[in-house]
């Protein structure tokens, strides 16, 4: 019982917080198994945990937690906390966070540093268009119905390379293989043409691999 968390984000993070600096977190214990025996875990009420950026440093947040029930050794945790993302990007390297904890009384418990995920710039534009071909002001709604005419428009904020990759990944339950392991349906949509173009390609020596669940653009052009 009062007991508190602390956790550093990266350089450029700011934890989200409200103009008092008080923020929103989850603490759960997960289920969990010992000499046979399940326990459910547990899940902090809110309004158990108090959660606080500090006033001068946004990358640093601080959650007390005021239940009578411990976080205790060998038992797996979940913290949830909402955090902005940069906005400029400084290193393209993974993200390093830090989280301690501390006694009732102040006491340092432990610490811990935590490899994260890497910042990618965000494309310059991203969409998709499913028109239904019957009529197309409708989209395909329908589950497990096919989706003719469905489309997706990207542009990348930076140069695309040889060595590049572009990796598109579907959501759950769309399959994009056809029955001899090729993508589904594949093929490139010309934006001057008004009607499909066969034989067009703006990647003419790059190769495109599909997987149940996602599609990957190789990068192979002599010329950005």
């Amino acid at each position: 019982q009062n007991g508190e968390l602390h956790a550093v984000a990266p350089e450029g993070f700011q934890w989200v917080h409200e103009p008092s600096k008080a923020c929103t977190t989850e603490i759960q214990e997960l289920p969990y198994t010992y000499l046979g025996v399940y326990y459910p875990g547990f899940v902090w009420p809110e309004d158990d945990l108090v959660c606080l950026v500090d006033a001068v440093d946004s990358r640093k947040v601080t959650v007390r937690y005021r239940n009578a029930r411990p976080i205790s050794a060998g038992l797996n945790y979940l913290v949830v906390l909402s955090v902005y993302n940069p906005s400029e990007i400084l290193s393209f390297n993974p993200t390093t966070w830090q989280i301690s904890s501390y006694a009732a009384n102040g006491g340092s418990l432990d610490s811990s540093h935590i490899e994260g995920f890497r910042l990618n710039e965000v494309m310059n534009e991203w969409y998709y268009s499913n028109a239904d071909p019957a009529d197309a002001t409708q989209e395909v709604r329908n589950g497990g119905a096919r989706l003719p005419a469905f489309s997706l428009r990207l542009r990348s904020p930076t140069t695309l390379e040889m060595g590049d990759e572009i990796q598109i990944i579907s959501p759950s339950d769309f399959y994009l293989l056809d029955t001899l392991g090729k993508c589904r349906g594949f093929r490139w949509i010309d934006p001057t043409a008004d009607v499909p173009v066969a034989t067009f390609t703006p990647l003419p020596n790059s190769m495109v691999v599909c997987n149940a669940s996602s599609i990957t653009m190789y990068i192979m052009e002599p010329t950005p």
